[in-house]
This record gives structure tokens, sequence and C-alpha cells, in this order.
């Protein structure tokens, strides 16, 4: 059993991705199939006034999602990944610090380098609620320490020595719209950004920053782990552009009694918990969502609302 590291935490905001944390971003993805849904961004932590380790470079969030996003959709993949970058070993060599899956019943749980003497292996379940998105959220959080962060040749070959072999490190996902440092939307607002911004949030797109489009940015940003204001900043406008894009329909309604990673998609959008059963909350929750869009307010997640959810 390795000994108590200490945990770093925020200890400044970088001015740019870190080398190593990328390159074991790119490792992560070719190894266990999670891809990533945030690292480097300078923000508050959700809810808080104090900054998010996001902001440091040594954070990052890995999703298995899958669909038409690029991971399995098996939480299999997660915990494969925990499961090794946990063990003693792993997470000495490569300074891994904290771990926090959000997706187990009831509030998910989390793994830290300062909790491993004493015959704990560092993991602690959860029984209340101590972070957003939990449980039923699709990703993992993880934060690494300093000592590889700026070393990508060293952090390859540590990782590479863990598992006895090469790695071919998973390819930069191809560029994306850029986006503009000077956007800034909010209610009442107007114009082709509004619009542009409406058609990726999945809402009329009218071009009338209104109460919909508002209700939207707020769920989005809830989802994607962000400060939740309501304004699509710089970075809520990144973030937007960097989605996958829209989810095919399943081929029949989603009602009560439904299950599975489509119901997943739509909880997250009318902003219920992700547990991936339809039940009477996700059925009130539909119908909210769907008077708010004009449609027949049923609580039925048929064709039409599917495709005014996940526009293609």
């Amino acid at each position: 059993m390795a000994t108590d590291r200490p945990y770093t935490g925020w200890d400044g905001n970088s001015n740019s991705r870190r080398a190593g944390v990328e390159e074991l971003i790119r490792l992560i993805r070719s190894q266990f199939g999670l891809w990533n849904n945030g690292s480097w961004v300078v923000r508050p932590m959700r809810g808080k006034s104090s900054p998010s380790v996001h902001g440091t470079g040594r954070a990052v969030d890995l999703s298995w999602r899958g669909g038409s996003y690029p991971g399995s959709g098996r939480y299999a993949d997660a915990q494969s990944m925990c499961g090794w970058l946990s063990t003693p070993k792993v997470a000495d060599r490569l300074g891994v610090e904290l771990i926090l899956d959000y997706w187990p019943q009831p509030h998910g749980r989390g793994w830290r380098c300062d909790r491993q003497t004493n015959g704990r292996d560092g993991w602690n379940e959860y029984t209340s609620k101590v972070m957003s998105g939990s449980p039923g959220g699709d990703w993992v959080h993880l934060e690494v320490g300093n000592m590889l962060a700026d070393d990508a040749l060293g952090m390859r070959a540590a990782f590479e020595s863990l598992l006895g072999g090469s790695v071919t490190p998973a390819p930069d996902p191809a560029p994306q719209p850029s986006p503009t440092d000077a956007v800034w939307l909010q209610r009442h607002d107007r114009g082709a950004q509004v619009a542009e911004a409406q058609r990726l949030l999945g809402v009329t797109a009218d071009g009338v920053f209104g109460p919909n489009t508002e209700a939207a940015t707020r769920r989005f940003q809830a989802e994607q782990d962000l400060m939740v204001d309501g304004i699509i900043g710089p970075q809520t406008w990144e973030r937007l552009h960097n989605q996958q894009p829209g989810l095919p329909y399943p081929g029949k309604p989603l009602r009560v009694g439904s299950r599975g990673e489509d119901v997943v998609e739509v909880q997250r959008v009318v902003g219920v918990g992700a547990d991936g059963i339809f039940g009477s909350v996700t059925e009130r929750a539909v119908r909210a969502w769907q008077r708010a869009h004009r449609l027949v307010a049923d609580g039925v997640v048929g064709p039409r609302t599917w495709g005014e959810m996940f526009p293609q």
C-alpha cells in the first residue's frame, strides 16, 4: 500500500493547456475509450466563488458517453479506468491525486491520494450530496499533480511502463469552430450569434435570447459543469461548439417505463436526475419542456419532441 501523498488542489491558474495532462488524456482515450469532456478552463467551481482546479490545467472530465458521442456507452470502461488509476503504483507514478466518479448510487464516489493509509484504498462511497451531477453523471473527474503535468514524454513513458508495452495515443479531435472571445450573450440580446447558439442548444432559432434560451443555457451549463448563470460567455460558447451532432431517434417513443442511455440523454435535456429510468418525475419534466417548446404536452418523447431536443 502506498503512503499518503498530499493533495494539491487549486494552486493558481495556468495560461494554457499543459502538455503532460493532454498526453495523459490521449493515452487514456486509447487504452480505456473515455473521451475528453473538458480539461483546461478558467472558471469558478460550480455554485461557488472559489476557483476550479480545471483552471490549473491539471484536471479533466473524462466521459464514457456513447450514442453520437465518441465513448462506448459502457460504465464498465470507466470502472476499469478508475480501478487502474487508483492502484497505488499507478497513482504514484502518474501523480494521480483525485478521482470523482459521478455515476454510482446514491451520490457517486471519490478517491484521493491522501487517503491510502491504515488499510484504506482511498475510495469513499458518498452517502449524501457532495458534488453536482451525481448520481448518474456519465463522466469521471480526474486531477493529477504537477510532477508530470508539463512533461508529455515523461507522462507517456510512465504510462507505457506501467502497462508493460507501447501505447499509441489517440489523436486530438478534429478542429472545431473557434470561439470569439468577445461573445457575451444574455437575455434580450438579438442577432445571428443568438440564433447560432439556439441551434446548438436545441431550441427555436429565432435570434431572440428569451426565457427558453436562458433556461436551455442553464441546463447546458449544468450538464457541462460550467458556472450556471444563463449567460453565454466565451467558455460556454466554446463548449457549445465542441459538442457532437444531434442524436438519432431511438426508433420508438420513450415514455414511463422506458430505460437506457436514450432516457439518460432526455433527462439531461429536461433537467432531472440522469438515472436512465423514465419515471413520473421525468414525465412531468418532459411535459413542462414540451409546453415551453409549444409541443403537445403528453409526456412522451416521440419523433417530434426528440427532434426538438436533439436537432440534427
